[in-house]
């Protein structure tokens, strides 16, 4: 099951290691006191940051999973005595979108007052109202250069793909049509690549594009010293 958000339970400063793979409701790791007792529901797990979740949260906070089926139950955990009660920071993936929504005023409002940072996984943190945020005094965290050379690379495919004409040539071997239907192609030698906005994403697609000898343009709100 994919992980939506992973919530980190207990109060601030608060101590008691957790093992993020997924601790039985009955299980203790680290500290004793009931106050640190392991919040961890097994309906997830943290995936491609299992170890690098215990080396960072292990030891300082408990790991609860996000197992709440909409909006209203996600709300009410955050209630005195919910099962959200006393988060302090929140891990929040655009997946979680389809249960519990945007993160928005409404929600930000309803967060208890322990919250006090929501790291989002993603560049672009459009789904997440900041001025909602500054005003209850939570910190917002994103990752802007996690995916610059996943879609750069894409981004070549995609004018690779274009120029070679390599989408109609794989529906023509599909269908039977063998070498038939596809006009000259051409290459991406020489061409020139016109790129909109040259941030981290931009900046790399255009040192993926020089080994094609391409001539690069870009136009941006203003200079990059990089480019």
């Amino acid at each position: 099951m994919r992980l939506s958000d992973a919530v980190v339970g207990g109060k601030r400063g608060g101590g008691g290691g957790v093992d993020a793979g997924g601790a039985g409701a009955g299980e203790r790791t680290g500290s004793t006191d009931q106050q640190t007792e392991p919040k961890t529901d097994t309906d997830g797990n943290i995936i491609w940051a299992h170890d690098e979740t215990k080396d960072l949260l292990g030891g300082i906070s408990q790991i609860v999973l996000m197992d709440s089926p909409d909006r209203d139950d996600f709300l009410n955990g955050f209630k005195s005595g919910g099962k959200y009660d006393g988060v302090v920071g929140i891990y929040r993936h655009n997946s979680s979108s389809d249960r519990i929504g945007i993160f928005d005023t409404a929600l930000i409002d309803a967060l208890s007052p322990s919250v006090g940072w929501i790291a989002h996984n993603g560049a672009g943190y459009d789904q997440i109202d900041t001025k909602a945020c500054k005003a209850k005094g939570i910190v917002v965290s994103n990752t802007p250069g996690a995916v610059d050379d996943a879609t750069a690379t894409t981004g070549l495919y995609l004018i690779i793909s274009a120029l070679r004409q390599f989408a109609r040539a794989e529906q023509n071997i599909r269908s039977g049509n063998w070498k038939s239907g596809l006009k000259p192609a051409h290459d991406p030698s020489e061409k020139t690549l016109a790129i909109l906005g040259l941030g981290g994403i931009g900046l790399r697609l255009a040192e993926l594009c020089r080994p094609f000898n391409m001539r690069i343009v870009y136009h941006s709100r203003r200079p990059n010293p990089s480019a």
